[in-house]
């Protein structure tokens, strides 16, 4: 996951605070990426003369922020944060300090974020797996109680001189790095009892907001419609799993993980175990028996956040619904009437469907798992047949990947069609799916679906299907085309022509609400900026800051973009949400920073305004 993903989690996560406390906007936050030096910042020679130490003393509030690779649990200066936060937790006369922690789906504790993989992680979390970005940082010395200066350089050598900086850091007395690994060893053995309680301090800390988890005595349901399966109970069987398979859970299939053991003794479903009551499910979950377990996971993690889903949304998973001691009875009877194969009753009650994608799936013609790899691909049967169900039920319908997921038929919560990074590699084999090459492993199971979908809309559901994918593969492709250069000009001009697609749609627009006109101009791409204006593409559509492209070429001090832009009419004064004019961002030279002039694009503007 890039730098650019993080971020947006980040300062999603601060949304987040600022709404459940209700700040001011004018709240100050200290976040050490952007308060220390990165040049060089003086951290003082001992740990209590530390920025991050003093943050802590002055801070109202300490807020663990936890990234979806839960990398800040790794860093060792978090570490120190937090357990200095707990000190003044104990101590008497600092009360009123307080210590949470934030994913960028909400607080952990809330509603949003009372389960999953992140709250898996910060559960299992242990101060002795981190690390900092100066080995010479004793921090684990000072988390152990142990004196600061124990492995580091001195002046003369000894446990109380002087300590030798360099820029302003400490340096390791020896410096070979298993030197270092020897040590941090013996001081994990020594003083084991020091990092446990650190460890248990976070761990209570997490309990303590979620609650303890309870066990449900399960129930009988006849009808696999009534089988839904909550998020929280997916999360948790999800974990079984990830215990029962450790190492190998990256290769495993999903045709691999069931439950038969499990639900042996009463013959019944996953389910069926875990429910106490009907669960009619909201979201019907498509997925390829050859899928990676962990891919179809994190595609549906990457759903929930994107649509803000709580720990009781419930899903249908048909491999969790049905009994896998009668498979073929339960399957059959959910979407055939007699040899006439129906619209599945069990997707007849959602609202949404999410069909789970991924670069690569097992091979089922290989024995050893993790081995045979495929190329993920649209052409199944059974997926074609419930997208097409999907559609005559009036579904809303939604592709998610392990990095992202993508909406169809209607925006997210927060007015965007994209959330994360979908690979154009799955998009494509969206685009370019051939449905009468579609296939199931029973042969005559692929001739009722393909006669399921040619049924459809008068006779022209094939047409009507290909198309429908072609159009919901270009509202994504249209924009990463547009940002790739003219050179993929003739691919964006196919896109574009396809019936039914319009390139102004709203599902079009890219993570931040620009459009594909932005992502031209940031990518310089003269070529598809003149085509799509020549094509009738408005000059002066907004993103989700009220910019324009205009903004975006005067940011990006080029002269030909501006004059391009306003030679198709686009209105050089429209603000932002800031306030801000074309000229206004020219004004900010912005560009210099890259080494760009930006005299010229400003005089030019402040002459045409």
């Amino acid at each position: 996951m890039g730098p650019q993903r993080r971020f947006s989690d980040f300062m999603t996560a601060i949304d987040k605070i600022m709404d459940d406390r209700a700040l001011s906007i004018c709240t100050t936050f200290w976040v050490c990426t952007f308060a220390n030096n990165q040049f060089g910042e003086n951290f003082g020679a001992c740990i209590v003369d530390t920025p991050f130490v003093k943050a802590v003393e002055f801070a109202e509030a300490t807020i663990l922020m936890v990234d979806r690779d839960a990398g800040s649990l790794r860093r060792s200066w978090c570490c120190l944060e937090l357990h200095y936060t707990i000190l003044l937790l104990e101590d008497n006369h600092r009360l009123e300090k307080c210590l949470e922690l934030y994913t960028s789906a909400g607080m952990v504790g809330s509603n949003a974020v009372s389960s999953g993989p992140l709250v898996d992680a910060i559960s299992q979390w242990d101060v002795r797996d981190s690390a900092a970005s100066e080995a010479a940082y004793r921090i684990l010395n000072f988390i152990a109680g142990v004196p600061e200066k124990s492995g580091l350089l001195t002046v003369d050598r000894s446990p109380h001189g002087d300590l030798v900086l360099v820029d302003g850091r400490p340096q390791l007395d020896g410096s070979p790095e298993d030197h270092q690994l020897r040590d941090e060893h013996a001081l994990f053995i020594k003083h084991r009892k020091a990092f446990e309680a650190l460890n248990m301090d976070v761990r209570v800390s997490v309990i303590g907001s979620i609650g303890a988890s309870r066990k449900n005595k399960g129930c009988e349901l006849s009808e696999l419609r009534q089988r839904g399966i909550t998020l929280g109970q997916l999360r948790t069987f999800a974990r079984k799993v990830r215990t029962a398979f450790g190492k190998c859970l990256p290769g495993l299939p999903w045709e691999s993980v069931t439950a038969e053991q499990e639900t042996l003794a009463r013959k019944c479903s996953y389910v069926e175990l875990v429910a106490e009551s009907p669960q009619l499910p909201d979201t019907f979950v498509d997925f390829h028996m050859c899928m990676y377990f962990s891919d179809i996971m994190a595609a549906i993690e990457w759903y929930a956040e994107a649509k803000e889903l709580k720990d009781s949304a419930v899903f249908f998973c048909s491999l969790l619904a049905k009994n896998q001691h009668q498979a073929k009875e339960d399957m059959r009877s959910n979407s055939f009437e007699g040899d006439q194969l129906v619209v599945d009753r069990s997707q007849r009650e959602c609202r949404s469907l999410l069909v789970t994608t991924a670069a690569t799936m097992h091979c089922r013609d290989s024995c050893d798992v993790g081995k045979g790899v495929q190329p993920w691909s649209m052409s199944r049967a059974w997926r074609l047949y419930h997208i097409e169900c999907g559609a005559r039920l009036g579904q809303f319908i939604y592709f998610a990947c392990p990095t992202g997921v993508m909406a169809c038929t209607k925006l997210f919560p927060n007015g965007h069609s994209k959330f994360g990074y979908i690979p154009r590699q799955i998009t494509e084999a969206l685009f370019n799916v051939d449905i009468e090459a579609a296939s199931c492993w029973v042969p005559e199971d692929t001739e009722h679906v393909l006669a399921f979908i040619r049924q459809g809309y008068n006779g022209f559901g094939v047409e009507r299907l290909k198309r429908r994918l072609q159009r919901w593969a270009a509202y994504h492709l249209a924009s990463v085309l547009a940002a790739s250069g003219d050179e993929q000009l003739a691919k964006l001009e196919e896109v574009c022509s396809i019936p039914g697609f319009s390139i102004n749609a709203e599902l079009a627009k890219g993570t931040l609400g620009e459009s594909t006109l932005h992502e031209a101009v940031a990518a310089k791409s003269c070529a598809t900026i003149q085509r799509l204006l020549s094509r009738g593409f408005p000059p002066d559509p907004h993103d989700s800051m009220h910019e324009t492209p205009l903004h975006y070429a005067a940011m990006a001090g080029d002269l030909h973009l501006v004059k391009m832009l306003l030679d198709a009419k686009a209105d050089p004064v429209m603000e932002s949400v800031f306030g801000e004019t074309p000229l206004d961002v020219a004004r900010e030279r912005a560009a210099a920073f890259l080494g760009c002039d930006t005299g010229a694009i400003l005089e030019f503007m402040e002459q045409i305004c």
